[in-house]
Parts: C-alpha cells; sequence; structure tokens
C-alpha cells in the first residue's frame, strides 16, 4: 500500500509541475507578446527602455523591481508566479539582429514544496528569449 501511496503522491507531484511549468511559459510569452506590440506601436520610447522590469498580470506596463524581485507586498505579481523582464542593448547576442535592436529576456518563477532555500524561494522558472528591432517587415502581394 505504502509503494501505491508513493506512487500517486509522485505522479501528482509531476502532472503540478508540468502544469505550472505550462502556466509559467504562457505568462513568459504573453510578456514578450506584449513588449512586441509596445516597440511597434512607439518604437522611440520602446529603444530606450534598459533593465529589469516586472510586468503584472493583465498590465502592459513595466515598472521597476523594489528589491531584487517582483513581489507585491511579498505575493507574486502574476498569480503564483513572478514575472520579470529584461531588455539589453542586443550587441550581437541575438542572431540576426539588426543595430538598434532589443534583446529581451521573460522570466517567470514559482515556488513549490521543493523550493527549500530561504534564499531562492521560487526556486524553478522559465527563461524565454526574443529579439525585438523597428524593422517593419512588408508582406508580398
Amino acid at each position: 500500500i505504502s509503494g501505491i501511496a508513493i506512487a500517486v503522491i509522485n505522479s501528482v507531484n509531476n502532472t503540478d509541475y508540468s502544469k505550472n511549468q505550462n502556466l509559467a511559459t504562457s505568462y513568459a510569452q504573453q510578456a514578450l507578446e506584449v513588449l512586441n506590440v509596445q516597440s511597434k506601436n512607439d518604437w522611440a520610447t520602446f529603444s530606450g527602455l534598459s533593465g529589469s522590469y516586472c510586468l503584472d498580470k493583465n498590465s502592459t506596463v513595466l515598472y521597476h523591481p523594489t528589491g531584487d524581485a517582483c513581489l507585491l507586498g511579498g505575493t507574486p505579481n502574476v498569480d503564483n508566479f513572478v514575472r520579470e523582464v529584461n531588455i539589453t542593448q542586443s550587441n550581437g547576442n541575438c542572431p540576426n539582429c539588426c543595430n538598434g535592436g532589443k534583446r529581451v529576456q521573460s522570466t517567470v518563477s514559482w515556488a513549490d514544496g521543493k523550493c527549500t532555500d530561504p534564499n531562492n524561494l521560487y526556486c524553478h522558472k522559465v527563461d524565454l528569449f526574443s529579439c525585438i528591432t523597428d524593422i517593419h517587415v512588408l508582406p508580398s502581394p
């Protein structure tokens, strides 16, 4: 019986982890889409962005984190997840990225019972990267 209980608990833990990883990937992708739209609407403002920012759930407004994480009053800013965005000049670290482009990293972290380090409570994360430029591709006829 204890063997079956352990197998069931492991299965539930794996299912929860997979669900959280899928949600984190979705939230990270959503942040990249928000920034892509912002760059297309106002490249001049977007090209001036640099550094770490927070992006709350259902928001398109970036703001600098307080401390070292995007926690709102000690709680995650996107449901049970912490979403952060880092924007840097491309400097050749984006393949095929023209000069003046931006490299964007969207990181979504979450915690579960396996995160026991008090210095890293949100020990799981998904990182997505994108290169954003002011080049506008015109569709061919």
